[in-house]
């Protein structure tokens, strides 16, 4: 299938902010430590993950651990992550160790904001990612909403969701909802004359799904047992 094309035009949510909400979303990521004697392999650890207001990234890691061992050496690390529904994000930079231990012994980490990439590995060249625009950005409001939505409108309202479409002159034979973000709703279309990711946008940002006209709150906020006669008209 070929890549989707964007043919609304319409304003999505800028590198920094994309990256900043995929780091608020993600539980676990990779950890990849450089050891002074092989810096060009990498040792990769995988961790639980927790940021700070400023979304830098925070993991931590048993004493034992060989990533204590690299970090203690050489206070460089990667944290990579690719929390479902969002784009991957990798984080470089210098990493600190934090005061005190968990309940379990371990060590906290914090990695500061070196260098940010956004992109899906593997499909085309990653966005470089400013360090003050990602720390300026702050993560969508509706970030943990999305994935029950997207789910459910997946499940029970895809044929609402490709009438509105043809409403609005995209001929789509098939449709997904692919993302959700304060300004808009991304619908993957597929028609006879091929994919395109159309862009259903709010009439303006809102912070919470309750904050849009009685319309599309319903339709996004509904929780119906997926009734076949039901539309979604965004």
């Amino acid at each position: 299938m070929s890549e989707p094309q964007n043919t609304d035009g319409a304003e999505r949510p800028d590198a920094a902010h994309q990256a900043r909400t995929a780091m608020a979303c993600a539980r676990v990521a990779s950890l990849l430590t450089y050891p002074r004697t092989a810096p060009g392999r990498p040792h990769l650890t995988n961790v639980e993950l927790e940021h700070d207001e400023t979304g830098r990234p925070m993991v931590r890691l048993a004493t034992g651990a060989l990533a204590v061992t690299h970090l203690t050496a050489r206070p460089l690390a990667t944290v990579q992550i690719a929390p479902v529904g969002h784009p991957t994000v990798t984080v470089h930079g210098a990493v600190h160790r934090l005061p005190g231990r968990d309940d379990e012994g371990r060590l906290l980490y914090r990695v500061d904001i070196g260098a940010v990439r956004l992109g899906h590995v593997g499909h085309g060249p990653c966005d470089a990612v400013s360090p003050h625009e990602y720390v300026a950005a702050r993560p969508d409001p509706l970030a943990t909403d999305a994935p029950a939505v997207l789910a459910h409108l997946r499940d029970h309202h895809a044929a609402g969701l490709a009438a509105c479409l043809r409403a609005r002159g995209h001929d789509a034979h098939w449709v997904e909802p692919r993302s959700l973000d304060a300004a808009g709703l991304d619908v993957l279309a597929v028609g006879p004359d091929g994919v395109e990711l159309v862009r259903l946008a709010f009439p303006a940002p809102v912070s919470r799904l309750q904050d849009l006209r009685a319309g599309l709150a319903v339709a996004l906020t509904c929780r119906c047992a997926g009734d076949q006669a039901s539309r979604t008209e965004p």
